[in-house]
């Protein structure tokens, strides 16, 4: 699971691994220092119980008062060091967060018009919004839980300089532990896959219904609408409810049997009666550190197992997008010709029917042309492959004596135009949605263009004119 969450990563994120490993290792270097401070706290105890004026800590001797003084230094370096994780960290996080919506979002741009026509309503924003969030979540605990191995690592071969006998017989138990809880893991990963998917069913749902509001109303099918988006919520919740219950009563239980497998371990050397008080001090004080970041190791694992397929959605949605992208081509046009299809066809993924089937068509450059036909009969189709936003199955589509797929899309686009059957505007004024994210079109042509459109003396009829905000859903505007 970790591994496959390392490879997602790689997807929405550049050097994963190398930011973890060295979120890890400043955390290491905290925990090196934070059990250099358990030991003196233990040592100078016992020495102060035995009445000691002076200690012996790995070959060095020293007063109890200069162990204590070293000991707060070692605290000083520790806290600068839990600032530096934090900031790494989190810096993770939010990073993963921002390039998994940038890739997604540029992946999505540069793909092909149908690959991005096949995505339901509101999936991008899914993807963009709640599933990107949840991966960022996700990138923090791995960092956490990274760091937390760590921690463990460097506390039990502390733990083994001072008694490698009870370290190996309490570490021995701990990953017989790790082996026992590993189906809770996947268990976890399971259920959480489910709501994942369920909970992707319910935000189309809600995103189909912002679509169809004024038809709710007017057809008076609220109460239908409303019991259907409510059992797609109850069937999402139930669907949390199962991963997470799986999630906390596995971390439980991994409470429970670690702090029998530590005190089985101690019971154990108590028995074979081979260690001082001196040495069994430091043991216990380390290994109880060390149980709480192994306790925080298997609440990774249980939030990965949670949350890894908002992950993994995200990045198969990149990789989708990434293997169909847009056709491009390198010729520059600076006027349209003439157009010819030459035995053209298209057939749509997965239907039966070809939508046009070997077609020979001359559109002739200034001329007008009009396309009738029934519903479904490829006049749409027809559009968009004139348009060269699909390519076709088979066949040549040539402008003048250029292949369309052979033209820089920029260049086709600045000589192309469509008014499409849903029309929508963008947040911001009128002037905005005509230059639709052209900046160097000028006020002169917005102005020129409304004028085409037959608009001009209604927008100027408003106090801010071209400059009117409006929003997607035509607040602003009417007519």
């Amino acid at each position: 699971m970790i591994g496959r969450t390392l490879d997602d990563l790689e997807v929405v994120i550049e050097h994963p691994r190398r930011r973890l490993a060295i979120v890890a290792a400043i955390s290491a270097a905290g925990s090196a220092l934070e059990a250099a401070v358990l030991v003196i706290i233990a040592r100078v105890g016992l020495g102060l119980d035995s009445g000691n004026t002076s200690i012996v800590i790995a070959g060095f001797t020293a007063s109890l008062l200069q162990w204590v003084l070293l000991g707060c230094g070692f605290l000083a370096a520790l806290a600068v060091g839990h600032l530096a994780f934090a900031r790494a960290a989190s810096r993770f996080s939010a990073d993963v967060l921002t390039s998994s919506r940038d890739r997604l979002v540029d992946a999505h741009l540069s793909a092909s018009f149908a690959r991005k026509s096949a995505d339901a309503e509101g999936e991008l924003q899914h993807a963009a919004g709640t599933l990107s969030e949840q991966s960022a979540y996700l990138a923090l605990t791995v960092a956490v839980g990274g760091a937390s191995l760590a921690n463990v690592g460097v506390l039990v071969i502390v733990s083994a300089l001072v008694s490698p006998a009870a370290t190996a017989g309490i570490a021995a138990l701990g990953v017989a532990l790790f082996v026992v809880l590993k189906p809770i893991a996947t268990m976890t990963s399971r259920a959480a896959a489910r709501f994942v998917e369920s909970n992707a069913v319910f935000g189309s749902t809600v995103a189909e219904q912002s679509q169809i509001a004024l038809e709710t109303q007017l057809f008076g099918v609220e109460e239908t609408r409303s019991t259907q988006i409510a059992q797609r919520s109850n069937d999402a919740g139930s669907e949390l409810t199962r991963s997470r219950f799986i999630s906390l009563a596995g971390g439980a239980a991994f409470r429970d049997i670690a702090l029998l497998a530590l005190l089985a371990g101690l019971a154990l050397v108590v028995a074979t009666d081979r260690l001082g008080i001196e040495a069994i001090g430091p043991v216990l004080v380390l290994n109880v550190r060390a149980l709480s970041f192994a306790q925080a190791v298997q609440s990774t694992r249980q939030v990965v197992s949670e949350h890894a397929p908002n992950l993994e959605s995200v990045a198969a949605k990149i990789r989708s997008y990434r293997t169909e992208p847009r056709t491009t081509g390198q010729i520059e046009l600076d006027r349209l010709g003439t157009i010819r299809f030459t035995n053209v066809s298209f057939r749509y993924s997965g239907a039966d029917h070809a939508a046009i089937r070997d077609a020979d068509l001359t559109f002739v450059d200034r001329s007008s042309y009009g396309v009738v036909g029934p519903s479904g009969g490829g006049k749409s189709t027809l559009s968009q492959l004139l348009l060269g936003v699909r390519p076709p199955t088979s066949g040549e589509i040539w402008v003048g004596d250029q292949r369309l797929d052979e033209i820089d899309p920029h260049s086709w686009a600045r000589l192309v135009s469509a008014v499409p059957q849903d029309a929508r505007l963008i947040e911001g004024s009128i002037a905005d949605n005509v230059r639709f994210f052209r900046p160097d079109i000028g006020d002169d042509a917005v102005v020129e263009a409304l004028r085409s459109a037959g608009v001009l003396d209604d927008v100027l009829a408003f106090p801010d004119g071209i400059e009117r905000r409006v929003s997607a859903r035509s607040a602003g505007l009417s007519g």
